[in-house]
Formats: C-alpha cells, sequence, structure tokens
C-alpha cells in the first residue's frame, strides 16, 4: 500500500448537510470537524455529523446533522485528520523482532511529537514562519504573515495610557451629566471646594460664587420660595 502527499485541509461555506468531501485516505475516528462563525472556532462533537465511509483509503465526505447544518448556516466548515499513532505489527523471527522494536520506537516518537504539537499555537491554515526580534510582539500583517510588532515597552505605555484616557473619559461623562442636571428648570447645585474654604450654587440661569468661611460644612439647609 501506497501514501500520495498529504493534500491541504479543505475548507467550505456551510449550506445545508452535505457531503463535505475529505480527498485523503482516513482511518476510522480521524477526521476532525470544526466550525468558524463570527471569528470563533468550534470542534463539533462527532454527535453533530456522519463520516462517510467510516473510513477510506482514498477519500470521503462529512454529513452534517440536520440541527448542526441549521445552527451553523452561513459559517465555514474545517475538515483536519488527527490519525491515532499505534504501531500493532509483531514479528516472529529475530529478524523481524528487531524490525518490531524498530518500528515501536519510530511510534513512540511520532506520538511525543504529536502530543508537543498539540501544545503549541495553531492555525487551521498553513502559515510561513515568523521573524523573532527581541521584547517584541509577534503580529499578524496584512497578508498573513507573523512579523515583530511593537516593545514590549511600547505595549505596557500604550496600557498606561489607556487607562489614564479611560479616567478622563469617566470624568467627562460626570461632568456631563452634572451640566446636563444644572440645566434643568428649578434645579440648584451646590458645590464645595476640596478644601471646604468656599462653595458654589449653580443655577438653570447663573452661578453665584459664595464664601460662607472656613468648613467643615456637616449639614447645608437650601431653601428655596
Amino acid at each position: 500500500m501506497t501514501r500520495d502527499v498529504l493534500s491541504s485541509d479543505p475548507s467550505y461555506p456551510i449550506n445545508g448537510a452535505g457531503p463535505y468531501e475529505y480527498l485523503n485516505p482516513y482511518r476510522e475516528g480521524a477526521l476532525l470537524v470544526r466550525i468558524e462563525r463570527d471569528g470563533i472556532l468550534v470542534t463539533l462533537d462527532v454527535s453533530a455529523y456522519t463520516v462517510d465511509p467510516v473510513s477510506s483509503d482514498v477519500s470521503g465526505g462529512i454529513i452534517l446533522s440536520d440541527a448542526a447544518a441549521a445552527l451553523y448556516d452561513g459559517g465555514d466548515l474545517f475538515i483536519s485528520r488527527r490519525t491515532a499513532v499505534e504501531q500493532g505489527w509483531s514479528g516472529m523471527s529475530a529478524r523481524e523482532v528487531g524490525l518490531t522494536a524498530q518500528l515501536d520506537w519510530m511510534v513512540e516518537t511520532i506520538q511525543d511529537n504529536a502530543r508537543e504539537v498539540s501544545r503549541s499555537l495553531r492555525s487551521i491554515t498553513a502559515i510561513d514562519p515568523g521573524v523573532f526580534a527581541p521584547r517584541r510582539a509577534l503580529i499578524f500583517d496584512e497578508f498573513g504573515r507573523l512579523v515583530p510588532g511593537p516593545l514590549a515597552d511600547e505595549i505596557e505605555e500604550a496600557g498606561k495610557n489607556a487607562s489614564i484616557a479611560l479616567d478622563q473619559a469617566r470624568i467627562a461623562t460626570e461632568q456631563a451629566e452634572i451640566a446636563t442636571t444644572a440645566a434643568l428648570p428649578d434645579t440648584m447645585l451646590f458645590f464645595v471646594s476640596q478644601d471646604e474654604t468656599s462653595a458654589t450654587f449653580v443655577t438653570a440661569q447663573r452661578a453665584i460664587v459664595y464664601d460662607p468661611g472656613p468648613g467643615p460644612y456637616p449639614s447645608i439647609t437650601i431653601k428655596v420660595p
């Protein structure tokens, strides 16, 4: 038996139950089906689709359940293969026993590699190698390539500036709310300075600055005729 070069994992816009073709050989339980919608990638449970045929030395297809087809209509479907790595052949002669040991060793190495790859940052499509630079973040450019991004110090400074901007926006919002309230008819606001040495009355028509003397002011009563 031979194996051709593994073709790219296919993707399809979801329009109905399918079938959606997979043009590589595969074993039972080896196909993974993922759905991308609104920027979120979801791995479907095996109950949401059927693989036909169950296994194949040539190709096959994915058929979604009616519920999954309706739920993910308009999204994108991705099919990939993740074959369980095992070695089931056991030789009898001395030469075959030695070959068996070598096959076991190779399969163990493949299993280790697969485990390490599963812990890495992965993409649903192939990407070119990126260029790493000290203290720079990696970003994707407009062509989907990994390139050096901003410095770590720049990111930290941007975070500080964003926090300051958020505080300023909050203060501006509070001031706008105060101004809106002061502009309402028959409204009077009373402000006391932080050092409690002056106070301001604000009405819809005018502002009066009045110095009532040193504080503190435990209570203030305003009578409006």
